[in-house]
């Protein structure tokens, strides 16, 4: 029989425009199991702004130019980590009523245990609350962990779906021109690698193009097949001029839209999506003043469920890593929270983010940073397992074509290289923007320069994010044929030896 979950509720108060920056803000701890509650609160922040700034620095610039006295400061940084996380625990604990309140919300018996920060107030909403830690480390590696989520108060709270099955993904992997490109694989393939142990019980579906237009549409057409998660892969950044966090989208041409956090929240108002993730720089971050500023906040505010987001600017390298951690403890059916606290401990583990050498002709060196607590989980609602354990076993996964795993067989795709597709990055994109308007792509160039091991890969991607979903064939003219050889092998690939007419090709 399952141990009920328990919550530990921190709920700052409002604070009055016109409040000195350094006023104390109230706050209410209180244990939503047992109904013990302690109002007498008054936080007042123990970080210095020099060490948010230091925070911001390590995260975001450290890793280009990781050498000298910047290793240096980086190094005191990350040591004073911890520190930090002591603090706030301090901030909120340091009475002796909500000590025995936490205290009884650690002796409860639970699977998950959860720690909550409600408030609208962006000084409190700024703060690197996932830090928080006692003096063994921080709350997620207890045993049970405590996952920390936050919630924006909110006036109006919108409807919400549930997690069913099969559960739809869509996912934008938008990759404008000029916005610094990013290999489009790089953190989709942890999703789906996941996510494929159980596609019977999943559907991924890639939005194409990845326009805002196409994403509205694809929410407000979902003909009684909703989505229940919405996956946004690529560039974002906080403008400080306009106050407000924004998205880097495609236009049809693949220039950048940049789509501020009013224009997405006006169009996503009242989705019901229970969970947004955004692997994008700074999609949590937002304006001093404005608590629905930033892209999380404001999905929220638009009714989204739940929302998992980057505090700060992040590398590939530890985006690529935690999405694959994070959906895989999905697949084992852990719930959303305990499965952004895998993903961190999965950062943990592994700190090593690139190589660089601080001089041409020296050699590289492996860079360290330790972003654990970058990833911030917004939830308006209770925590849920999108892939119920019980539910799961009665799908059954689909089989791969055998073309695109078996060179042998007729239409076999040519096995990957020796030592495994590099490159061609920027060549793999254009091929699916030209088969978004041509039925017939050409590649061509000199022998050996990869021709096919490009066109292998492109077709096992294409299949694999869902614009070929019937498979793929690999016909070689090295030897003659003509068109009855080429629609005869390619209809045998694609539909066994029972095929009966070329029409069904």
């Amino acid at each position: 029989m399952p141990i009920p979950d328990t919550e530990l509720t921190v709920d700052f108060g409002p604070i009055a425009p016109d409040a000195p920056e350094d006023a104390p803000v109230s706050f209410t701890v209180r244990n939503e199991g047992t109904g013990e509650s302690w109002s007498e609160g008054k936080f007042r922040c123990p970080l210095a702004e020099q060490a948010l700034a230091d925070i911001r620095w390590y995260l975001e610039e450290y890793w280009q130019w990781p050498f000298g006295p910047f290793r240096d400061r980086a190094h005191g940084i990350k040591a004073r980590l911890e520190d930090h996380g002591r603090a706030l625990f301090g901030a909120l604990f340091y009475a002796r009523e909500p000590s025995r309140i936490y205290e009884h919300f650690l002796n409860q018996p639970a699977d998950v245990r959860t720690l909550t920060i409600v408030s609208g107030a962006p000084r409190v909403m700024r703060l690197p609350w996932e830090l928080l830690a006692e003096s063994t480390g921080p709350l997620f590696t207890k045993r049970p962990p405590i996952s920390i989520r936050r919630r924006v108060r909110l006036e109006h709270a919108p409807a919400v779906r549930r997690f069913e099955l099969p559960l739809r993904v869509l996912y934008v992997n938008a990759r404008p021109e000029g916005a610094g490109f990013v290999d489009p694989r790089s953190v989709a393939r942890g999703l789906l690698d996941a996510l494929e142990q159980l596609s019977g019980a999943v559907e991924v579906h890639f939005l194409r193009p990845p326009t805002l237009a196409a994403l509205d549409d694809a929410l407000r057409q979902d003909q009684g097949q909703p989505y229940h998660i919405v996956h946004f892969d690529g560039h974002g950044v906080y403008h400080a001029r306009t106050g407000l966090g924004q998205l880097a989208f495609e236009h049809d041409d693949c220039s950048a839209d940049h789509v501020d956090a009013n224009r997405l929240g006006a169009l996503l108002n009242e989705c019901g999506v229970p969970l947004v993730i955004l692997n994008a720089c700074q999609s949590a971050q937002g304006d001093q003043s404005n608590p629905f500023s930033s892209i999380a906040t404001r999905l929220l505010e638009a009714g989204v469920g739940g929302v998992l987001s980057m505090s700060h600017s992040v590398l590939v390298v530890t985006a690529a890593h935690f999405v694959a951690a994070f959906y895989g403890a999905l697949v084992r059916g852990e719930p959303v929270g305990r499965a952004t606290d895998e993903a961190r401990r999965a950062l943990v583990q592994d700190t090593r983010r690139h190589t660089i050498a601080p001089r041409p002709d020296a050699p590289e060196e492996v860079i360290e940073l330790h972003d654990w607590f970058l990833p911030v989980l917004y939830q308006q609602r209770a925590d849920a397992a999108p892939f119920a354990e019980e539910a799961v076993r009665v799908y059954r996964r689909p089989s791969i074509p055998e073309p695109l795993v078996n060179p042998r067989v007729p239409g076999g795709l040519p096995p990957d290289p020796l030592h495994g597709f590099h490159g061609r990055a920027r060549e793999l994109l254009q091929l699916e923007r030209l088969f978004r308007d041509h039925p017939v792509v050409v590649v061509h160039g000199y022998g050996g320069q990869g021709k096919t091991a490009l066109a292998a890969e492109a077709a096992r991607w294409l299949y694999r994010t869902g614009r070929f979903p019937g498979g793929a064939a690999f016909i070689s003219f090295e030897r003659g044929g003509g068109t009855e050889f080429a629609l005869s092998w390619t209809r045998q690939a694609l539909l066994g030896d029972d095929f009966a007419t070329p029409d069904q090709c």
